[in-house]
């Protein structure tokens, strides 16, 4: 994919997964995906055992299979935490279901943290995790609640509370950057409950929750900055999209719900919130991604690219990402030794593995600043003395030294990398 949206089909893709495939999760660094597996083999409607596939992610996109982890049960939903070192999935047992955790190896093997099940109420359920990692949340499809739990250092879950009411079958939830909130559609009323995160994990409602979403609303989704979200309805061939307020309560944006040619199954951000991708199709059709320009007030327009075929028939569950931005490094040297009092700054060393860097915040130990889309800088001091002067950079979709998390995969894998600080001694005394 191109930054202005431009899609093109990565070579021998589809890739097979397990049977009834219902999530995915994708490590931070971008090089280790999972699929899980309910097992249900349409073809002949035969139960097979569920199942975690995990595999590489080539540099060009193309997925080669690790290992296969056979789980006890029909897997549903899957997170991986923002350290990318544990996978936690939901599993069906009959009418209820569990929560399993995984180690993640570094070459992507999985195996048991040994912590004992979590049980929740509802075998279709759905599993997303607070950015601060301290909190686990489920959605459970068949008793119309949402589950909280407290992660323990060991992966142990404790139940915080009883669940919460949402509406009629809850699924696909999220939460946003800042930790603060989390939605999930609800396919069988036609709505959107959201709650406020609180320190100990309880949920609790905000102001107006449920928010009717013009359909069957499919997994909602926040931008990177928390200030919005988006939702696919998949009954009703648009897209919804919502400010959200200081309190979480949430306003329409312009134009919102947006009209999309096809039945519309799930929709994606680009990390810069510039780019929403949809995956649409009719019944019976291959599906498509199609592009969707982010305007500066919310609102959607269609790109001028094309839409590509995906050779799928529908996209159930938590299917659909895009690789996680890489964070840049920043690199800071300092010349100007025989200028008295002026100095020359340059980052020209900073990188970006999967982009450009594009912009450069200076602080110059003296209390001024100044912000660059050039890797030089010169300043003059008004006095002598000891300055410790830095240099943060940003990449080409944003990302700087925050990590964005959504809940079940890292969006921007922002680090203190992306700034670099350096001593100077200014002037002669």
């Amino acid at each position: 994919m191109t930054r202005d949206g431009a899609m093109r089909l990565v070579s021998d893709s589809p890739f097979a997964s397990g049977p009834s495939s219902l999530g995915m999760a994708i490590t931070p660094d971008g090089r280790t995906l999972y699929s899980v597996s309910a097992g249900l083999q349409l073809s002949s409607l035969a139960l097979l055992p569920g199942t975690i596939t995990g595999y590489h992610v080539e540099p060009g996109g193309r997925l080669t299979e690790i290992a296969q982890t056979t789980a006890p049960g029909p897997v549903i939903g899957a997170a991986i935490t923002p350290d990318g070192a544990r996978l936690f999935v939901t599993i069906a047992t009959g009418e209820t279901g569990q929560v399993l955790s995984y180690a993640i190896s570094p070459s992507g093997t999985l195996t048991p943290t040994g912590a004992p099940p979590a049980q929740v109420p509802s075998a279709i359920s759905q599993v997303v995790i607070s950015p601060d990692a301290r909190h686990l949340f489920v959605s459970n499809f068949l008793t119309g609640n949402m589950s909280s739990f407290a992660i323990a250092p060991d992966a142990g879950l404790t139940p915080v509370g009883a669940p919460v009411p949402t509406g009629i079958s809850p699924a696909i939830p999220s939460v946003s950057a800042d930790g603060r909130y989390l939605y999930v559609g609800n396919e069988g009323s036609g709505d959107v409950s959201g709650y406020t995160i609180g320190d100990n994990g309880a949920l609790t409602p905000v102001a107006g929750s449920p928010y009717p979403s013009g359909g069957t609303p499919h997994g909602p989704i926040f931008t990177s900055d928390s200030g919005r979200i988006y939702v696919a309805n998949a009954s009703g061939n648009s897209i919804s999209g919502w400010q959200i307020g200081p309190d979480g309560r949430l306003s329409a944006l312009p134009g919102s719900p947006y009209a999309v040619p096809d039945g519309v199954a799930r929709v994606i951000l680009s990390a810069d919130g510039k780019v929403m991708y949809a995956m649409t199709g009719a019944p019976r059709q291959s599906g498509k991604v199609t592009g969707y320009a982010v305007k500066a007030d919310g609102s959607l327009t269609p790109t001028r690219s094309p839409s590509i075929s995906t050779g799928l028939y529908w996209h159930d569950g938590s299917n659909a990402f895009l690789t996680p931005n890489q964070g840049p490094t920043a690199a800071l040297r300092v010349d100007g030794e025989g200028l008295g009092l002026t100095r020359i700054f340059s980052a020209v060393k900073s990188a970006d593995s999967d982009g450009r860097v594009t912009g450069y915040t200076w602080d110059f130990g003296d209390g001024s600043t100044q912000t660059t889309t050039t890797p030089f800088v010169t300043h003059r001091y008004a006095a002598a003395g000891e300055r410790t002067v830095s240099v943060t950079v940003t990449d080409d979709e944003g990302c700087s030294t925050s990590l964005i998390y959504n809940g079940t995969m890292v969006e921007c894998r922002g680090s203190a990398q992306a700034r670099a600080t350096q001593e100077i001694a200014v002037g002669r005394y």
